[in-house]
């Protein structure tokens, strides 16, 4: 038995992300419905060998979709998706604004409350909320000891192109390209500024929003630890990832006490990890003339960048520190892109197991 899926957005950053995951990770999949905005009109995926058309949302036949997958704007899936629900499907919603449905990630202890049996709609999270979740949940397990009460969050959220979605990246390496050939970049859409080689604020209107979509996020995902972070966005020239550092303070100043049960926590919590110290590397150059290449020193596990998170499943985290003021600081990589779609990816699993049970 196999569950036909249909990828809304299917040529988007997500939406291609999620292919990816689908076709190489499960094998309990039948035909992939490609969907997608006019531009693509006449285009093509290759699901498994094969071409697949790709067709607007008005052309799908809601019958023959077991599950859905929206790697869309919200107000897609808020359109399209209660016509798959009433023909029967079920539905993941990747904007994580699908009215009724449960907002779910893996790994969180919240997950373990959805019933696949039963619920035929879920939402996921942003990837800012889907990053920062599994540190909250770690905060969670430090203040049920009674170690300490964190009383203010602040993240800095320093995002990629990427999440900006295909025009993002697009448009980060068109201007990249130009500035390299020395031509002027005359639209910076969709962003404000010209984000090549350079740094970008988000509006504070912009902040607002996503904080309060955070903070809302938050209490649907870890619900015994609700929390109200501050935020602040800059755009980075990066096309994927995100990095955030996140200063977390409390009534009193954090010691050493909090800062290693916050540490054995997050080593706890299948959702984050460590960066490891990197293996010595050999150089090209042989200065000695002996044919070995010189051995470059491992790097030290706090020397962490936004690469060697991208396409890992979890939050990476550089070691949590103490700062001064007695506050706990932690700078953790992810790579929302590719950890939603793995997401999507095992919930579309739950679903196909739930099937063949019934079967």
């Amino acid at each position: 038995m196999s569950e036909n899926v249909a990828i809304y957005g299917v040529t988007g950053a997500l939406g291609r992300e999620v292919q990816i995951a689908l076709e190489v990770e499960h094998d309990g999949l039948g035909e992939l419905i490609a969907v997608a905005g006019p531009r693509s009109a006449g285009q093509s995926v290759r699901w498994r060998g094969n071409e697949v058309e790709i067709i607007g949302p008005s052309e799908v036949e809601l019958h023959n979709v077991d599950i859905a997958v929206f790697a869309t704007s919200p107000e897609v899936a808020k359109a399209e998706a209660p016509k798959l629900l009433h023909a029967g499907a079920k539905v993941i919603d990747g904007s994580g604004s699908l009215p009724g449905a449960p907002l779910v990630w893996p790994r969180l202890a919240s997950m373990k409350a959805v019933d696949f049996e039963v619920v035929s709609a879920v939402a996921l999270p942003s990837g800012l909320a889907s990053t920062l979740a599994p540190l909250v949940e770690a905060l969670a397990a430090i203040e049920a000891l009674g170690v300490a009460r964190v009383v203010t969050v602040d993240v800095v959220q320093l995002t990629a192109a990427s999440a900006a979605g295909k025009s993002g990246i697009d448009a980060l390496s068109k201007q990249a390209v130009g500035l390299l050939g020395f031509q002027p970049v005359i639209d910076p859409a969709p962003f404000s500024h010209l984000l090549a080689f350079n740094t970008l604020t988000s509006p504070a209107s912009v902040d607002e929003v996503d904080e309060t979509r955070l903070a809302r996020e938050l209490v649907l995902l870890v619900p015994q630890l609700p929390l109200a972070p501050s935020l602040v966005t800059l755009w980075t020239p990066a096309f994927s990832g995100l990095t955030l550092v996140i200063t977390l303070r409390a009534a009193t100043r954090f010691d050493e006490a909090a800062l290693g049960a916050l540490t054995q926590a997050i080593e706890a919590h299948p959702d984050l990890a460590f960066a490891d110290a990197q293996s010595p590397v050999e150089s090209e150059d042989d200065e000695d003339g002996d044919g070995a290449g010189a051995v470059i020193a491992a790097v030290a596990p706090d020397a962490f960048a936004l690469r060697d998170a991208l396409d890992q499943d979890e939050v990476r985290l550089a070691p949590v520190s103490l700062t001064r003021d007695g506050a706990l600081r932690v700078v953790a990589f992810a790579d929302p892109l590719h950890r939603t779609a793995l997401a999507a990816q095992e919930l579309v699993a739950r679903w196909v197991q739930a099937a063949e049970a019934d079967a």
